[in-house]
Order: structure tokens, then C-alpha cells, then sequence
């Protein structure tokens, strides 16, 4: 059975939410079918739908934030926001548009006409027009963003998550508090360049939370590539973490083996056990068969992240996966 549930700013839609599993979606005489049975059916249609909500909101959000923003900049400096960013487009604009149309990337731009999509030359006087309100909407946004430092904001929206992802039968590396209550499992691919990026937040994470709860690396990939079998043989000499950072920090070959005995080396690991682990293949098929436990959990990217049992929505911000850790951790 899972729970759908989505949080948004404490609101309640309607009073059959404060117990969920006493919410009813119907009857037949007096036989009722509850709420949480007719969610258990489209579990993964729903998430997908408040993800995608979530998502819109926050876009929304945006909006407001830089409205907002803007408004609050131009108060300051006695004029009104339509005059504010008069003078700022004066300055930038006309700048903005022609690098636009001086760029040789593309020698034509996409125009709606006729409820067509075709493309218009650069050359063309129009195309001076079609652009300008793009780029308004972009120099508008970077204007926001620039003083956004100035003032504390917050996104208080909570992201949609699904809980039901047990994820004690996937293998995988421990750091941390291994008898916490609170679990977080990273599913990543050290070839993947959305992971790379995620790297420095998810680190921080583990440095700042690894005292309390306990964290489990993921190999998540159509193959058991090299980085993965160093971080095993990393872990059977505790310093799964170490190798961990040393992987995501250092660009490499896939299959440069002499890169991972250097890595070995500087980690000041025993050599001879390490080359010993790095070439086992029982622990190689053991951590393939993670991919079939995966995929049956309806885990589809990578980074993922499961807090518990709950699978965090893709378009959280690190603000509030790092707020959601902390709110779990209040209690251990």
C-alpha cells in the first residue's frame, strides 16, 4: 500500500485529510472503499501529477519573488517598479538583443505564425521585435536575482513525496550513523554529469548529517563500472566516504584502472587487498542485481534521493531536501 500526500503552506483541501486513512472515496451499501484503496491503484499516476504541480508552483513562486523584489528596490529608490526597470532595460537591452542577434549559433530564430512554428532570418528587421520581450523576461529575472542577496527568502512550498520504497534489499554503501532511525539513500552514477553536479550539496549533506543518521550509496547504472568496485574495496577498509569524495572530485577514464590504484594510494589503503577486492566478481554480480530491485521500485533518475521509505520529487531545491533531513533528525 502506499500514501499519496502533498504539502503545501499547512492548507487543507478538505476535512477527510486529517485522517487519510479514514478519508472515503465511496460506497456500495455499507461496504466502503476508502480513499488510501483508490490511491493505491494510481500511486505512481498521482505522484507524477502533485510533482508536476509542484514544479508549476514553484515557477509561480518565482514569479512573485522577483515581482516582489523588484517592487521593494524601487520603493527604495522613490520611483515606481515600471520606471526601475525602464532605466534598467535602457542600460542593458539593446546590449542583450544584439549579442542575441550577433551570435552564429543559430542564423535563425523560432516565430509563431499561423499557429506554425517556422523560423525567422536575424537578419530580418522583425526579428529585432520577436526577441526583445524574451530577453526583457531574462534581464528582468537576472535583475531579481542580483538582489535577491539583499533580502531573506524562502521557499516554504514542501515537494510531493511517495512513500512505500523499502529499499532494505538494495545493496549498497553505509556512512555515517549506521543504527540511525532515519536512513537516506543516494542512488548516483559516478558517470553521470547530473550527478556530478549534484555532488557538492550531497556531500554537504553527509558531512552535516553523518553524526545522526545514516546515509546508503547507490550504484545506479546499466553496468558495474570500475568507480563503483573502488568504492567497495574503499569499504572494506573504511574509507567507503573518503573514496566516495576522491571519485566525484577527480575527473577520470571509466576504465583507467591505474587511476583507481593511485586513488588506493593516496587514501593510504593496503594495496594488495585492495586490487584483490577491486577484481571481485561475486561482489561485481552483487551489485548488478541491484538495477532489477530498482527498476521494480519505479525509480526512473539518477541522483535520486529516499528519505525512509520516501522518494524526494527531482524538482526539490536543496533548501528543502536539507530541511526535511533536519526535521527528521529532531527526534534521533
Amino acid at each position: 500500500m502506499c500514501l499519496i500526500y502533498f504539502c503545501s503552506c499547512g492548507n487543507k483541501f478538505n476535512s477527510d485529510f486529517e485522517n487519510p486513512s479514514q478519508a472515503l472515496a465511496g460506497k456500495i451499501d455499507s461496504d466502503n472503499i476508502y480513499l488510501f484503496q483508490v490511491d493505491s491503484i494510481i500511486s505512481q499516476d498521482l505522484y507524477n501529477e502533485l510533482d508536476r504541480i509542484y514544479m508549476k508552483r514553484k515557477e509561480a513562486l518565482e514569479v512573485i519573488f522577483n515581482n516582489r523584489i523588484i517592487a521593494h528596490e524601487a520603493q527604495r529608490t522613490g520611483v515606481s517598479s515600471d520606471a526601475y526597470l525602464s532605466s534598467y532595460f535602457e542600460k542593458h537591452l539593446d546590449i542583450a538583443i544584439n549579442e542575441y542577434l550577433n551570435n552564429d549559433t543559430n542564423a535563425t530564430i523560432p516565430f509563431v505564425k499561423d499557429k506554425l512554428r517556422v523560423g525567422i532570418s536575424k537578419s530580418n528587421p522583425l526579428a529585432r521585435v520577436i526577441v526583445q520581450e524574451n530577453i526583457k523576461k531574462r534581464l528582468r529575472h537576472q535583475l531579481a536575482d542580483s538582489l535577491r542577496v539583499k533580502y531573506n527568502v524562502s521557499i516554504l512550498l514542501s515537494p510531493p513525496t511517495r512513500s512505500g520504497y523499502n529499499t532494505n534489499r538494495i545493496n549498497g554503501f553505509f556512512i555515517g550513523k549506521l543504527d540511525s532511525k532515519c536512513k537516506v539513500s543516494i542512488f548516483t552514477d559516478f558517470d553521470c554529469s547530473t550527478c556530478q553536479k549534484a555532488y557538492p550539496f550531497l556531500n554537504k549533506l553527509i558531512s552535516k548529517y553523518q553524526d545522526k543518521i545514516c546515509f546508503k550509496i547507490v550504484n545506479y547504472s546499466d553496468n558495474v563500472y570500475p568507480a563503483f568496485m573502488a568504492l567497495s574495496a574503499a569499504n572494506n577498509q573504511g574509507k567507503v566516504y573518503e573514496m566516495y569524495q576522491q571519485l566525484f572530485e577527480n575527473k577520470f577514464s571509466p576504465y583507467d584502472t591505474s587511476f583507481f590504484l593511485q586513488l588506493a594510494d593516496r587514501l593510504k589503503l593496503d594495496k594488495r587487498r585492495f586490487e584483490i577486492d577491486f577484481n571481485n566478481q561475486k561482489e561485481k554480480t552483487r551489485q548488478f542485481s541491484n538495477l532489477e530491485e530498482i527498476n521494480s521500485k519505479g525509480i526512473k533518475n539518477t541522483p535520486s534521493i529516499i528519505i525512509d521509505d520516501a522518494l524526494i520529487s527531482n524538482y526539490a531545491s536543496e533548501t528543502e531536501i536539507d530541511k526535511i533531513i533536519f526535521d527528521r533528525c529532531k527526534d534521533l
